[in-house]
């Protein structure tokens, strides 16, 4: 008796329910009738003068150079030029090749050039030879902007600058070596 009168109570909230919504229901045969969606103008989306065409591809092989230069502090400003679009993200590098010690730093590219600093411990760069390296960070952290030029996988770069990351698609790097002192 039990399953019966847990069955029949369950039976009726499904009909009281169901009655509750039936009467909550317009009984007005216009509310049923589709809505109708304003027309788009496609020509004239098409023809605004305010939307930015879209970029043309990377087209010519990537160009980077760099230089460094000596601070009073003895650390050292890295600057450059390239073709890469601004804005492009850079990453330098500046590593002892005695020790295999690193300093980075992310800059950007503007009106095709760049330049970070400073490179090295606060008490100054011992002598010896450098490493420099300045490499263009894969596309998938480079601006909108930027990727719509050199491609969402950096397929638009081309020349000898120019490699194929297994993990990051194609991105560009260039290297000079830099001595410190005598």
């Amino acid at each position: 008796m039990r399953v019966w009168s847990g069955w029949l109570r369950g039976l009726g909230i499904g009909v009281v329910a169901s009655l509750s919504l039936a009467a909550c229901g317009d009984n007005n045969d216009d509310a049923a009738a589709p809505v109708a969606e304003p027309e788009r103008n496609v020509e004239a989306a098409s023809s605004n003068p305010e939307a930015a065409p879209a970029p043309e591809p990377f087209s010519e092989p990537v160009a980077i150079s760099a230089s460094a230069e000596p601070l009073p502090d003895r650390r050292l400003r890295v600057s450059g030029e390239t073709n890469l679009p601004d804005d492009a993200v850079l990453l330098i590098i500046v590593e002892r090749r005695a020790s295999g010690v690193r300093w980075r730093h992310r800059t950007s590219v503007s009106d095709g050039r760049f330049s970070a600093e400073p490179f090295g411990p606060g008490s100054g760069l011992p002598d010896g030879t450098y490493t420099i390296t300045v490499s263009l960070q894969p596309a998938s952290v480079q601006p909108q902007a930027v990727q719509a030029r050199i491609g969402d996988r950096g397929q638009h770069l081309s020349g000898p600058l120019v490699y194929e990351s297994v993990h990051q698609g194609t991105t560009a790097e260039y290297s000079i070596t830099y001595t410190m002192g005598g």
